[in-house]
């Protein structure tokens, strides 16, 4: 089941969340930014002509002017509020949908909840109660799709074996997938930014040391001392260490619930594995936006 047979309420959210994600993050760097070119233009003074100007103040005046207006856009536009909570809420979508399409708890196939479409209605009233409980800051975007598509209700008609194989291949492996991967990823960019921050640390001192010297005139130091704090406030926008231990959890709590996901099953059985399975990755969107609000 790809995203696009996933619920409208999935794909607004999802959309608004990723719009969220892009203003907020291109925001700060553009803001981060700025706050370099200010430190550059205040190491030196530039004139031309006769005009009682120094250019190289008034870039950093502008420059500090634009970071202040970027951040009282951000500040009053809220994409990070748009950003977490419509990924909270598309990924409350998903689990939804698939717990409906392959028969995991409460939609599980058999117990009586197919009988005169109970399941659909299930469905729809737990996709309503997201919908009423979504804050405006969630940034939906309108979206003309169902929230019951024919893919999710051909998979939830199937025999359990194709559900089940196209639950792991599916769902379970391809989250566990982009887990590992993307641990993987934020930890090297942990490291990267780190390095950053000690390289600035370190030729920091010594401008710092050729300066009490008389060997440099221009204050160099403070330009690193502004970079090593852009470097340290980019690290803490993005949480990667953070999400590389958060992501490393649930990958390996997924690969261990793949080995329970895989065996015989009833439909009974198989509906808690489903729950659990879901629990998991829930727990993790759980975390990271507890992580991104505090």
């Amino acid at each position: 089941m790809r995203e696009e047979d996933l619920p409208s309420l999935f794909q607004a959210a999802d959309r608004g969340s990723l719009a969220g994600q892009r203003h907020y993050l291109g925001g700060t760097r553009l803001r981060l930014a700025l706050v370099l070119v200010a430190a550059l233009g205040s190491l030196t003074s530039v004139h031309f002509g006769d005009v009682r100007i120094d250019w190289a103040a008034l870039l950093a005046a502008v420059a500090l002017c634009g970071s202040i207006i970027t951040e009282v856009v951000l500040i009053q536009t809220g994409p990070e509020r748009a950003w977490y909570d419509g990924r909270a809420l598309a990924e409350s979508a998903k689990t939804l949908a698939w717990k409906y399409a392959v028969g995991g708890a409460p939609f599980r196939i058999g117990a009586g909840t197919d009988t005169d479409g109970r399941a659909d209605e299930l469905l729809s009233s737990r996709l309503e109660e997201l919908l009423t409980t979504a804050r405006p800051e969630a940034g939906l975007l309108p979206d003309g799709g169902v929230q019951v598509g024919e893919r999710m209700r051909a998979l939830r008609s199937s025999p359990l074996d194709e559900r089940q194989h196209a639950y792991v291949r599916g769902r379970l492996e391809g989250q566990h997938a982009w887990y590992l991967a993307k641990a993987h990823y934020h930890r090297r960019r942990a490291t990267v930014w780190r390095v950053v921050m000690l390289s600035g640390e370190a030729v920091g001192l010594l401008f710092a040391t050729l300066r009490a010297t008389e060997v440099l005139e221009v204050d160099l130091a403070g330009l690193a001392a502004t970079v090593v704090a852009a470097a340290a406030a980019w690290l803490e926008t993005r949480q990667h260490s953070t999400l590389s231990r958060a992501y490393t959890v649930t990958a390996q709590e997924l690969a261990v619930v793949r080995v329970r996901l895989a065996a015989p099953h009833s439909e009974e059985s198989w509906g808690d594995a489903v729950k659990d399975a879901e629990d998991a990755i829930s727990r993790e969107h759980t975390m990271w936006q507890a992580s991104r609000i505090a």
